[in-house]
This record gives C-alpha cells, sequence and structure tokens, in this order.
C-alpha cells in the first residue's frame, strides 16, 4: 500500500514496483490522479481516497497489507500513528531523514517488535546513499574514530517546493543541528563544521552540517563515536546560520511555524546544481588510518523510486525482521548498487 500515491515519490515508487509480482494499492486524495496512476501500471492495482490521516489509518486496517509505504510528511507527525496503526506484521516503509523521527521511533521499539513489525525508514537518497558508503569501508574494520558523511543529491523538479516539503524544513529548523561527539547526540549550529570540497566529477561542493538520521545510519555502520553529517542545503555562513537557528526557535509557536510553513510552500524548486547525485563518506581509524568512499547516481528521485521498490519487496517477501532498520543497516550496501548507484572507494592512507 503506497500512501501518498498522487505525489511525485508515490508514483516513482508505484512504477517501479509495477514490473515487479505484487498487487498495489494506491491510496491518495486525488481520486482522478489515483485512477491515471493506476491505468499506467503493469501490475494488479487497487485506488483508495483517503483525505487525512484518520482515513488513511482506516484503509491500512481494512486492507491489511503486506507493506506499507509511507511517502506523506512531514514524517514527524505521521510516521508513528500510521506505524501503530498498522495490523501486526504488516511492515513500514517510509522516506524519512530526520533525525528526531528516527529516535521516536528508537523509543516505539518495543512495541514494534511485539507486533511483529519490520520498521524501515530513509529509504531513499537521504540515509541509504551515505550509510552504504560507510558500510562499504568499514566492513571486517574495527570501529572507526571519526566519520563525516556529506549528501550531494540531484533533483530535477519543477513548481514550488510544496506543503510537505515546507513542513519538513519548519520541523528540521526546530529541532536544530546535531552531531555525534564522544559517542553522544550534541546540540550544534546548522550548518556547523562547514567544508568544501572537489567532487570527482569536476565540480566543487560547499557542505555543512546538518541533523539528519544519515548521523544514527553512520554510527551503526561504523561505531564512530564522532560523525558531522554534512548538507549542501545547510547554511555555511555563521549569519545566516545564526538566523537559521533564530528562524528555528521562533517556529515552535504555532502562529508563527503555520506562516513560515505557507512561504516555504510557495519558493520555487532550484535547479540543481550538477546532473549527478554524489555522496561522499570520510572515515578514520585510531592511528592516522583514513579512507575515502564515494556513491554516483543519477536524478536522486530515481534512486529512490529503486531502492524503495526493492526494500518493500523484500519485506513483502518477509525477508525482514521485526525492529527498527534503515535500509543499508538491514539490506547491506549492495542495495544501493541495486538502486542504481556505483562505489568510487579511494586507498587506504594516512589522515
Amino acid at each position: 500500500m503506497i500512501l501518498g500515491a498522487n505525489g511525485r515519490a508515490g508514483r516513482v515508487i508505484a512504477r517501479a514496483l509495477s514490473t515487479r509480482e505484487h498487487a498495489v494499492i494506491l491510496v491518495g486524495r486525488d481520486e482522478d490522479a489515483l485512477s491515471t496512476l493506476a491505468s499506467t501500471l503493469q501490475c494488479k492495482s487497487r485506488t483508495v481516497v483517503a483525505g487525512d490521516l484518520k482515513a488513511i489509518i482506516a484503509a491500512i486496517a481494512d486492507h491489511r497489507p503486506a507493506v506499507v509505504v509511507n511517502t506523506i510528511g512531514p514524517f514527524g507527525e505521521t510516521a508513528l500513528p500510521i506505524i501503530d496503526g498498522c495490523p501486526a506484521g504488516t511492515h513500514y516503509l517510509d522516506l524519512a531523514n530526520e533525525m528526531q523521527v528516527f529516535e521516536s521511533m528508537m523509543v516505539a521499539e518495543p512495541r514494534i517488535k511485539e507486533r511483529r513489525q519490520c520498521v524501515v525508514t530513509g529509504a531513499g537518497w537521504g540515509v541509504l546513499a551515505t550509510e552504504s558508503i560507510v558500510l562499504k569501508l568499514c566492513a571486517d574494520q574495527p570501529p572507526a574514530k571519526r566519520v563525516r558523511i556529506d549528501n550531494l543529491a540531484s533533483v530535477k523538479a519543477d513548481g514550488t517546493l510544496g506543503d510537505t516539503v515546507a513542513a519538513t524544513i519548519v520541523d528540521n529548523l526546530s529541532y536544530g543541528g546535531r552531531c555525534y561527539q564522544d559517542g553522544r547526540l550534541k546540540r550544534v549550529r546548522m550548518g556547523y563544521q562547514p567544508d568544501r570540497f572537489a567532487v570527482p566529477d569536476g565540480t566543487n561542493a560547499v557542505t555543512g552540517g546538518a541533523s539528519t538520521a544519515d548521523l544514527e545510519a553512520a554510527r551503526r555502520a561504523s561505531g564512530a563515536s564522532d560523525i558531522v553529517a554534512g548538507a549542501e542545503l545547510a547554511p555555511t555562513s555563521p549569519v545566516i546560520a545564526a538566523l537559521a537557528g533564530f528562524i528555528g526557535a521562533l517556529s515552535r509557536f504555532g502562529f508563527i511555524r503555520r506562516q513560515l510553513q505557507r512561504s516555504f510552500a510557495k519558493m520555487p524548486n532550484t535547479p540543481p546544481k550538477r546532473n549527478t547525485s554524489w555522496a561522499r563518506a570520510v572515515v578514520e581509524w585510531p592511528g592516522d588510518r583514513r579512507r575515502v568512499g564515494w556513491l554516483r547516481a543519477g536524478d536522486a528521485y530515481d534512486f529512490l523510486a529503486k531502492a524503495s521498490a526493492e526494500t518493500a519487496t523484500r519485506l513483502a517477501d518477509q525477508k525482514g525482521k521485526p525492529g527498527v532498520y534503515t535500509p543499508g543497516g538491514l539490506f547491506g550496501a549492495e542495495l544501493a548498487e541495486l538502486a542504481g548507484a556505483m562505489f568510487i572507494l579511494e586507498d587506504a592512507g594516512s589522515a
């Protein structure tokens, strides 16, 4: 069952799943759009019109799907109610890349295991891209000392950001920056530890620390105590970073939060800086041993569609296990390759 099938992510995931053997149930607000999408799919499909979260949860209980694929953000508001609304044994997959969502899922993990659910979060470019490199670099290695990961997604999109993306942006501003220091999750300003580096395609990138779930995925994959998760969208200027922090503090007030969401929703999507999506990981071990790895793919939404379809299929085939996981943590780095990405791993060296 694909929630938010009318949206861009829902559509591309439905099409990627349509070549597989499992039937799909398309859930969304627009009946005509759902019917049009269903007519393009190669697999058996049904449509369900559901206008709010309560109706969606009722549809899940009624149809009892093997897997629920949630593309409806902000995931901080939708993920746990939908997980709790799934019947025992119905597995769950979403595209969240917010650290606060992962934290809430970990708190809920005992009851998730009791219901025999396998919950996979971050099944898009965010999380899977960086964690798969760390998994590759750290395979058969002792725990790392320090990890830096950077996300350089390329997304071709017209129009405006829209309500879902806007709400997610405001959620992240309110949450603020995070990093791991000495094994503990620490609050820091958005855009901390900015880094400028050359990308293998000849372009340059500037990233700043953010508060994405890539942090937790990298910690699990590497065992490192110090981790920074960088993104090109993070504010690296001290002035802009301070302004982002101020706006984040204001966003905790309901009226201001709603105004910010409306303003962000109307902002136009900006053209991508490059035609290829890249992710980087720099891993350091005690003794100054250091390795760098890259992951290259095309449009991040193409990667998202293939990764989500592969993960959902494996969950439907009962290849998961009860608990909360990141996609690479459950199914390994090969998942990124099956989604069309390629690894570039540099030789070991000294820091």
